[in-house]
């Protein structure tokens, strides 16, 4: 079959103390079934747990469920490696945590495996910063609380086996993530952890181009970025906020 963690091979057209996101490792990335906590039948998912840098005590690792989609067709291997078969949906919180991968400029072809079936659990070990962000699905707007769903995902690999130590310096990619935190400060402050997670909203209402939402939220949330801008007198950073200058 072919490499089902590729966001190329996504069909076209979900428990932890993560809450707010911030650095942690993955510690472990595994194929599964879940059935979410009995509200729902056995579905397949992406199990990922984080163990962030500085966990409660209470709960030192976060534990998410990826839905891959309730059409998907996917069963999980055996190993927890890989699906056998089917596709993960395009719109299916596990393909926005891997999209969020590939944005943040890890190396995809390494989920291949050495078989080329893929193999999710190269991503054990891997330090990086999560956000969350909730995704603009068709008709759906928000859960029945009231509250949006939010999902983690990643916007910096922090190492040690991703290709990208930080959102890699673009031209292409500054002036809209400039543009883009102006338009944010010009409402209100906002915390740079919130930043990546806001304009994944904004950038996909806009009409930019999908594959770009990513870098360009991801350039805008990168601290080093925004302290180059408060420098510039774009904007100020201080205590991981951005105000207007």
């Amino acid at each position: 079959m072919t490499n089902a963690f590729n966001p190329e091979n996504f069909a076209e057209s979900s428990g932890g103390f993560l809450a707010a996101g911030g650095p942690a490792v993955i510690e472990r990335a595994r194929t599964g079934e879940f059935d979410f906590k009995g509200k729902a039948a056995k579905a397949a998912v992406l199990t990922v747990t984080f163990r962030p840098d500085e966990p409660d005590p209470k709960y030192p690792t976060t534990v998410i469920h990826y839905g891959v989609g309730s059409k998907s067709g996917c069963i999980p291997s055996a190993d927890g490696k890989r699906f056998e078969k089917g596709q993960i949906h395009g719109q299916s919180n596990a393909a926005f945590f891997l999209k969020s991968l590939q944005d943040a400029g890890f190396d995809m072809s390494k989920l291949q495996g050495s078989d080329g079936k893929g193999d999710i659990t190269v991503l054990d070990g891997l330090h990086v910063n999560v956000i969350t962000m909730i995704p603009k699905r068709p008709g759906i707007e928000e859960n029945d609380k009231g509250f949006k769903n939010r999902v983690h995902i990643i916007d910096q690999i922090l190492g040690p086996k991703g290709q990208a130590s930080s959102t890699p310096v673009n031209a292409d990619l500054d002036k809209p993530a400039q543009e883009a935190v102006l338009g944010l400060v010009k409402e209100s402050d906002v915390a740079r952890k919130d930043i990546a997670g806001k304009l994944f909203t904004t950038l996909s209402a806009s009409g930019m181009e999908p594959n770009k939402v990513g870098a360009v939220a991801a350039r805008a949330a990168d601290e080093g970025f925004l302290k180059a801008g408060a420098e510039q007198g774009l904007w100020k950073f201080e205590n991981g906020t951005v105000s207007r200058a």
